[in-house]
């Protein structure tokens, strides 16, 4: 059931959910994750998209695939000019 729930939801609350279930604050989190915990921050806001290898690194710290936690259709909150994430690893 928790799951399912899981799943539905965009991948920046997905981060932050998984964090809580494994009891980590986000310092802890941001180690584990190979960031600080101002970068991790504006991940679980949104505010910014991880790029391939802070992705990588976050769904190996969860123990997750990527594919888990971000999709193709990931948008990041509050970027202008309407870019979608996926985009944004292109440069």
């Amino acid at each position: 059931m928790l799951e399912l729930i899981v799943k539905e939801l965009k991948w920046h609350k997905k981060i932050q959910v998984i964090r809580t279930i494994n009891g980590w604050n986000q310092v802890e989190a941001a180690n584990k994750c190979l960031t600080h915990q101002k970068m991790y921050w504006l991940w679980e806001q949104g505010k910014s998209y991880p790029q391939l290898a802070n992705r990588k690194a976050i769904a190996k710290a969860y123990g997750l695939k990527i594919e888990d936690i971000f999709s193709a259709s990931d948008v990041v909150v509050g970027v202008s000019k309407g870019k979608r994430a996926s985009e944004s690893e292109n440069k």
